[in-house]
């Protein structure tokens, strides 16, 4: 397991050739990246808003989720980005706010679907590893993550996809494992402290990308408490468990829905 690092411009062909599903990729400082701040804040706006016209449109994975120290709530309006916050930068200066220190992850899932010109410039990075690649059998991926959590709150974990991630705004600290880093057969671990000696760390900063394989275990963390905001693109490496789509169909939305009624009802203020 080691880090390619490159300055500014991503020769493809070498990409491809040399590190494509096989090294961690850190590109510093990447020239004509897909994703403007302004694009991704209008984009996270549309998102939060029709969350909150219907809140769990898919049961099982959530569009929106937030996370206070760790522990998902069904997200309130005041939680999410809106539009008379103007900016990411004025959403951040009320959340800081709103939290009084309290650490908090933002997640948005299919970010690209709530902004043409989020979908449209992700196209023409995509078309790029489309040409080396062949078009995968299933879908993208496109997840914001934002905040000041301490740790990605799933934890260590490893994914069907490999990931671009693009640094928007602050420094976060991304771990990555060459392979699972304990014995029992736990598909993620919150706590995991005991592994790492064993993890090697990447600090990216605005204006980055990493690149990683599938293959690898990994975990992002936020770097002194401060808040930052990142795209990830996932390619998939493999096609979709039919498993996937049978639970989507078999379980419904009740038990998510009647879990944010029962939360409603207690006090989730800061």
């Amino acid at each position: 397991m080691q880090v390619v690092t490159i300055d500014e411009y991503i020769d493809w062909d070498t990409f491809f050739s040399e590190n494509w599903g096989q090294n961690i990729v850190h590109v510093r400082n990447g020239v004509n990246l897909p994703f403007a701040i302004s694009d991704i804040f209008s984009a996270a706006v549309s998102a939060s808003d029709a969350h909150l016209r219907r809140p769990f449109q898919r049961s099982d994975r959530p569009g929106v989720t937030f996370t206070v120290a760790n522990q998902e709530r069904c997200a309130e309006a005041q939680d999410l980005p809106r539009l008379d916050d103007s900016t990411l930068d004025r959403y951040i200066e009320r959340m800081a706010s709103r939290m009084h220190g309290v650490r908090y992850a933002l997640v948005i899932n299919a970010l690209h679907s709530y902004a043409y010109t989020l979908w449209s410039k992700e196209r023409l990075f995509l078309d790029q590893i489309w040409r080396n690649v062949g078009i995968p059998a299933s879908s993208v991926i496109t997840t914001l993550f934002h905040g000041n959590y301490r740790s990605t709150p799933v934890g260590v974990h490893l994914d069907r996809f490999a990931t671009f991630m693009f640094a928007v705004r602050g420094r976060k600290r991304m771990r990555f494992w060459s392979q699972r880093p304990w014995q029992d057969n736990a598909t993620s671990k919150v706590a995991y402290t005991p592994y790492l000696a064993s993890s090697l760390s990447v600090i990216v900063e605005p204006g980055d990308v990493l690149y990683w394989p599938a293959q690898y275990y990994h975990v992002g963390e936020s770097v002194d408490g401060e808040v930052a905001t990142s795209v990830n693109i996932g390619v998939p490496s493999s096609g979709h468990m039919p498993s996937y789509y049978i639970y989507d169909l078999l379980l419904g939305e009740k038990d998510m829905v009647d879990r944010c009624q029962a939360e409603g009802n207690e006090d989730s203020s800061f």
